[in-house]
């Protein structure tokens, strides 16, 4: 069963979601099938964001484009942009 765990969701109450998937105690409760999306990029695209669906949690994905874009503008590295906007 998927409950609430603080802000996120977890398999009965115990593993996030998103670490359960390969747990086989869990499988009855999960499906594995990853969600896809194809897109064409363009040389318009700036940024390819890979991200789990925690930071969307917490972020819309404009938000996390602005902040990327930002602290680009700011000099600062993709492994700094990286470790910041996960904090």
């Amino acid at each position: 069963m998927i409950v609430p765990v603080g802000n996120a969701m977890g398999v009965n109450g115990v593993l996030s979601v998103s670490r359960a998937i390969g747990d086989i105690n869990y499988k009855e409760y999960l499906i594995s099938d990853p969600e896809i999306s194809t897109i064409q990029i363009s040389p318009q695209d700036q940024y390819l964001i890979l991200s789990t669906d925690g930071l969307f949690k917490s972020f819309s994905k404009q938000q996390v484009s602005d902040k990327v874009i930002l602290m680009r503008k700011q000099g600062m590295t993709y492994g700094e942009i990286s470790n910041k906007i996960t904090q």
